[in-house]
């Protein structure tokens, strides 16, 4: 979002997020973030990730944290 390039890694991200609103019934992600995008962006970038979802099961919530990496391999 923030540089306005996307790559196999943001798509990963993006997975991550949409598997998260359907583990949450349809919660907005970042919502408590607000609505700027640069602004989630950045609390993104210092480290911030969405809470698991209290009825993700585990197989699942270990691949939401594998998408949301600062480095994924």
């Amino acid at each position: 979002i923030k540089f306005g390039k996307y790559s196999v890694c943001s798509d990963c991200w993006s997975f991550g997020v949409v598997c998260w609103e359907i583990f949450s019934f349809g919660e907005i992600p970042y919502r408590e973030l607000g609505s700027n995008n640069i602004e989630v962006a950045n609390q993104v970038s210092a480290g911030y990730r969405l809470t698991l979802p209290k009825l993700c099961p585990e197989n699942a919530q270990k691949v939401l944290k594998e998408c949301w990496l600062d480095k994924p391999s």
